[in-house]
């Protein structure tokens, strides 16, 4: 018994002193609140990067429907025929570049819907051939659209998911980021202007 009492009080104290321990906690607790702040900056760099990269996505899509509603545009003007135009009119004027991704799909479906009514009345008519140059445009357009509201989408669900996952949430509620809303328009790209 003596020699368990021995060992027992052999075993030396972690801190020699009580100022040794106070600096101990003190180290342990700076390098925790430091391990803290670099994961939370660090979320916020990751997060700011995704957004930014969805946003160069959505910066490409908007250029490239917009291009797509300025060739429609010309077209209808060459085309000088309300009767065949009037709906097609009534879209473009629907677009907004600056709307919401929402809006501009709903935009971009109902053009593609009038001008897939359009083409088939203009190819019956002698002056066609005037148009081809139009339609050609706006198929291009429509290729390089649906790689790039591709592009786009996989960049925005990106984000979404990593916003959406701790401790990534925490900085995102901090910044008050919002989910981004992707693009629909897979029913209007069926390889047709």
């Amino acid at each position: 018994m003596k020699e368990k009492e021995q060992r027992l009080s052999s075993r030396k104290p972690y801190f020699p002193n009580r100022r040794s321990a106070v600096i101990s906690i003190a180290v342990v607790i700076s390098l925790l609140a430091f391990a803290v702040l670099a994961i939370d900056r660090n979320n916020v760099n990751r997060l700011t990067r995704y957004e930014s990269q969805a946003m160069l996505a959505d910066k490409q899509v908007r250029t490239l429907m917009e291009e797509r509603f300025f060739y429609t545009d010309a077209l209808v003007k060459l085309v000088n025929d309300d009767v065949q135009t009037n709906l097609i009119s009534e879209s473009l004027r629907l677009f907004n570049k600056d709307a919401g991704m929402d809006r501009l799909g709903s935009a971009y479906r109902k053009l593609d819907q009038e001008l897939s009514t359009l083409q088939p009345s203009l190819f019956t008519i002698s002056q066609y051939s005037q148009f081809l140059a139009y339609f050609e445009e706006l198929y291009a357009i429509e290729q390089k659209l649906a790689d790039a509201a591709a592009e786009y989408n996989a960049r925005a669900e990106y984000f979404n998911a990593q916003k959406r996952a701790f401790p990534a949430l925490l900085v995102a509620r901090r910044l008050e980021m919002e989910d981004l809303v992707l693009l629909n328009i897979a029913t209007a790209l069926k390889g047709r202007p």
